[in-house]
């Protein structure tokens, strides 16, 4: 038959996603809700949108505030605030994102956190804020258990490839040196912008940086023990190429520490990550 012209109306619903919905906020070294400004930290919940993964800090050394599925950034843009305050964000997953408390929360008691994923924003969710939330990342990436520490090497101590991870069958020897990382160790003087890297190997924990058995941070005293007795710090500052929520530490294991597996407690100020129930194997 010959071709024609019909004329159809056609109504096209589109339903929203759900909103997001927040089921935690916890510090990402030791999974407590102890958060602080500047702490790395882990949202869990669900609808966070898409899925990119991990994130990377731009031109000018920063990560982003937003993440979004397109190019023009016009769907699917994910953020998180903390007192309204745009939160850095470097791992975003449907039911995870992993950011940064911004600086800006410094001294507040509590903050209402908001995730907004496609314009919808989900319930705000309290959190309380304290000056400093130490905890040490573990290898179990569970907050607990066997710190992800390494022993450094008997020889050539400055050469990072013979560094090997601590643990029941490769335990450190007392007195050799070990390397971890933590967050949540509060503010930095003088400041520094929200989801900035370092660029180099800075260690300002010192009143006079010229010390290198560093134990203070300004204004906030850092001590670490190990197996009970106090640690000496070679190093506590930042790493380079890593945003300054993070921190490397740098410490002799004691020679008067028993063996066997032992706690480590890192203290900075008035709170330490004794919580965490955080252990290194010694020899």
């Amino acid at each position: 038959s010959p071709p024609s012209i019909a004329h159809v109306l056609v109504t096209l619903r589109l339903s929203p996603p759900p909103p997001p919905t927040i089921a935690s906020v916890v510090n990402t070294a030791t999974y407590l809700p102890a958060i602080s400004p500047g702490a790395l930290v882990s949202i869990f919940g669900s609808n966070f949108g898409p899925a990119v993964m991990s994130t990377a800090y731009n031109d000018k050394g920063l990560y982003p505030t937003a993440i979004s599925d397109r190019p023009d950034g016009v769907f699917g843009n994910t953020s998180v605030t903390f007192g309204g305050i745009a939160a850095p964000i470097t791992y975003i997953g449907a039911n995870q994102i992993n950011a940064m408390v911004p600086y800006g929360v410094a001294g507040r008691k509590a903050v209402d956190v908001v995730v907004t994923c496609y314009h919808n924003p989900s319930t705000a969710v309290t959190a309380t804020i304290f000056d400093t939330s130490p905890g040490i990342f573990t290898a179990t990436q569970n907050g607990t258990g066997q710190g992800a520490i390494l022993n450094a090497p008997p020889i050539a101590p400055n050469n990072r490839t013979l560094y090997t991870y601590n643990s029941s069958a490769n335990p450190a020897s007392k007195g050799s040196a070990i390397e971890m990382y933590a967050t949540g160790v509060g503010g930095w003087n003088p400041p520094v912008p929200d989801g900035e890297v370092a660029l180099t190997a800075l260690n300002p924990l010192c009143s006079d940086n010229q010390s290198l058995e560093c134990t203070k941070l300004v204004a906030k005293p850092l001590t670490l023990t190990i197996g009970g007795k106090p640690a000496t710090i070679l190093y506590a500052g930042t790493a380079r190429y890593e945003p300054w929520s993070l921190i490397q530490i740098n410490a002799i294991v004691p020679l008067d520490a028993d063996s066997g597996t032992q706690p480590v407690v890192l203290a900075v100020g008035v709170n330490d990550n004794s919580q965490q129930k955080v252990t290194i194997a010694i020899q």
